[in-house]
């Protein structure tokens, strides 16, 4: 949306795009709990299935908002972006979850296309990566195996995941 923002003369009030969306594998994440509205207003949360990608509303719109605190007016009109179409659930928020998603934006000009492993850790392993994260002065996908490896929550298809993007990156 950069260029809609960088381009608007104010008279824009909102864009939006339906790139494709879509869990490819996952763990501990329902593929079932994804909410999808169809645009009647019906939530479906079966149209997704692991391994499909859907089309999923992605929208900025242009907020107008004045606050009044203590007599001044403060302006904190801005663009505000959304997504309401892709969402999920954790089966079990107190173990690591994971899932491998995809998204293509189709547009006139290119096609482009991301695949994000997202790995979800319960409080008590964002704990040790945040203080491992102080330590080494970054957090890699290295560093997340090892850590992951090393509290013993390393499930065989994470690491499957994880060693492909060690080769990709």
């Amino acid at each position: 949306f950069n260029s809609v923002i960088s381009n608007s003369d104010g008279n824009r009030w909102g864009c939006t795009k339906w790139p494709l969306v879509g869990m490819l594998d996952s763990e501990g994440v329902s593929p079932d709990a994804i909410v999808e509205d169809d645009m009647s207003g019906n939530v479906n949360g079966s149209l997704h299935r692991v391994g499909k990608v859907r089309p999923a509303d992605q929208h900025i719109h242009w907020v107008d908002d004045i606050m009044e605190i203590d007599g001044f007016n403060m302006d904190l009109s801005d663009w505000h972006f959304g997504s309401d179409m892709a969402r999920f659930v954790l089966d079990t928020p107190s173990k690591v979850n994971w899932a491998l998603i995809g998204c293509v934006d189709i547009n006139n000009d290119v096609t482009k296309c991301q695949v994000t492993l997202c790995i979800i850790v319960p409080p008590h392993i964002e704990a040790i990566l945040i203080k491992e994260q102080q330590r080494e002065g970054c957090l890699s996908i290295k560093l997340i195996k090892h850590v992951l490896e090393r509290e013993g929550v390393l499930t065989a298809s994470l690491q499957k995941h994880i060693e492909a993007f060690l080769v990709v990156t």
